[in-house]
């Protein structure tokens, strides 16, 4: 026989009826449901956003890092395109550069400093073989 929803329940002969709540544990009850709800949309977004979050953080830092080393970079096309026409049609040119004393201020300058001492040397054996063929 299924048991009645209006009245008792009974069980080999035994009426048992429904526990009967107070009106503070039904309150109670109502308040541990949502905030196991809340708990659960919490849990869900602190997930989500934990999942997400270190994903946008590392697009965020890779482009930073390609944009930085882009500007860090950005005179060494100049400088060899300067140096190849050096070395090419200008050899009494220089690289010249100007800007913050950094590594590549420096390189330049090593670099004007090598072809100084180039040009003194040729200029040293011209003068020599010229001087060797005109005696």
């Amino acid at each position: 026989m299924p048991p009645r929803s209006d009245g008792p329940d009974v069980c080999y002969g035994y009426e048992f009826a429904p526990p009967r709540l107070p009106a503070d544990a039904i309150g109670l009850r109502l308040t541990d449901r949502t905030v196991r709800v809340v708990q659960d949309t919490v849990l869900q977004q602190l997930l989500l956003w934990s999942g997400i979050g270190p994903a946008l953080i590392a697009l965020l830092t890779g482009f930073m890092g390609w944009w930085l080393a882009g500007r860090a970079l950005a005179p060494v096309p100049a400088m060899t395109d300067i140096a190849r026409r050096i070395s090419e049609q200008h050899p009494h040119e220089r690289l010249a550069l100007t800007g913050p004393d950094d590594e590549l201020h420096r390189l330049a300058s090593t670099f004007d400093s090598m072809l100084d001492r180039r040009e003194k040397s040729f200029e040293s054996r011209l003068t020599v073989s010229v001087t060797s063929t005109g005696t």
